[in-house]
């Protein structure tokens, strides 16, 4: 008889893939920011998957494949089968999963005790047509943004950070290396205005910032802050 899935180790290796949506997505990342023993296993299918995705290939499987594998199953595998439809999605583009280990990798397990009147917010800032360009979280305890570039542009302009609140009005929060993990503290007035209706955006400046305060290049990425 084949021992049953750990499921913490399911759950860290689907973490380490970018399998993982919704409520099951924030229910993995808490456990990454409140447990050391999990955000260590999740590190740990990094270091073995990362190298794997890199040299595989891009390719489809052919279209009955999945329908095939679910009628072999049968209905005492329902369960197994569910999973299976998030797993899926890894065999269509190994690109896809290599960026999304790199992703975690750059962004690093996160492994700050749990404290209850703390709040926790992430955000994937993606370009439009592509997949995450930089991670980033925020952490209400410490005041302190965390950047992680994930496939930032290196050039000759300066990437610099907005905070585009409720109100839609764009708040620098500063330039950053796009080659390096970056940590930003907030002041207090810029504090009140974070929140899960912010967006962060990333816009290409001259070198230093942008000279009016507002973004002037062109905006590479964004994305929506969620609490978890």
């Amino acid at each position: 008889m084949t021992d049953a899935p750990d499921p913490a180790e399911t759950m860290a290796a689907e973490l380490a893939l970018g399998l993982l949506e919704g409520d099951d997505r924030a229910a993995a990342l808490r456990r990454l920011l409140a447990e050391p023993a999990f955000a260590a296993e999740v590190e740990g299918w990094q270091m073995r998957l990362g190298p794997l995705a890199g040299e595989v290939a891009e390719q489809a499987p052919p279209a009955d494949l999945w329908p095939r594998i679910e009628r072999a199953l049968g209905a005492s595998g329902a369960a197994l089968a569910a999973r299976l439809n998030r797993w899926r999605a890894a065999a269509f583009v190994s690109t896809g999963i290599a960026a999304s280990l790199a992703a975690f990798v750059a962004f690093g397990p996160l492994q700050q005790p749990a404290i209850a009147d703390r709040a926790m917010m992430v955000a994937q800032i993606a370009a439009p047509d592509a997949g995450p360009v930089m991670l980033a979280s925020y952490d209400s305890g410490t005041r302190r943004f965390r950047l992680a570039p994930v496939a930032m542009p290196v050039g000759q302009r300066s990437p610099q950070l907005w905070l585009i609140p409720a109100d839609g009005r764009p708040r620098s929060l500063g330039v950053f290396d796009p080659a390096r993990m970056t940590e930003m503290d907030m002041p207090e007035p810029m504090v009140r205005l974070i929140g899960a209706d912010a967006t962060l955006a990333v816009s290409m400046e001259p070198m230093g910032g942008s000279p009016t305060g507002q973004p002037t290049g062109p905006v590479v990425a964004s994305g929506k802050m969620q609490t978890i």
